[in-house]
């Protein structure tokens, strides 16, 4: 099975509009299908999966966007920008321990990561 990106990216934009209207419960929907939909777990869909993901935390929608962030994760385990960003859309959406897990791991394979620094003397 290969990714429909097109067809992704379709139901994608109707999550937002659903965002946009108001209709919170729907957008939650539509991603969270989406999320489970696609398993195509190729080494090419990790920065797809975590476009996404940036798109929702930037929504306000943590938890679709760390199921997509951690889609990406299990093709590319070792990308400290990934963890990163997983730790601070767990942080936004009021999961301390978990941005704190990720942040570290980030910080294992990149010390010297100034925004995940930042992030940890916040938490």
């Amino acid at each position: 099975m290969t990714l429909d990106e097109e067809n992704v990216r379709a139901n994608f934009g109707l999550g937002k509009l659903y965002v946009v209207t108001g209709e919170k419960e729907k957008a939650a929907d539509v991603f969270s299908k989406l999320a489970r939909q696609y398993n195509v777990l190729e080494p090419e869909n990790k920065h797809f999966f975590n476009e996404l993901g940036i798109e929702l935390r930037g929504l306000g929608l943590f938890e679709q966007a760390l199921a997509f962030y951690k889609k990406a994760l299990t093709l590319a385990p070792d990308d400290e920008n990934l963890l990163f960003n997983i730790a601070r859309a767990a942080y936004e959406g009021g999961d301390k321990a978990g941005a704190e897990e990720y942040l570290l791991a980030a910080l294992t394979l990149n010390p010297n990561f100034s925004a995940a620094l930042k992030l940890k003397d916040s938490l």
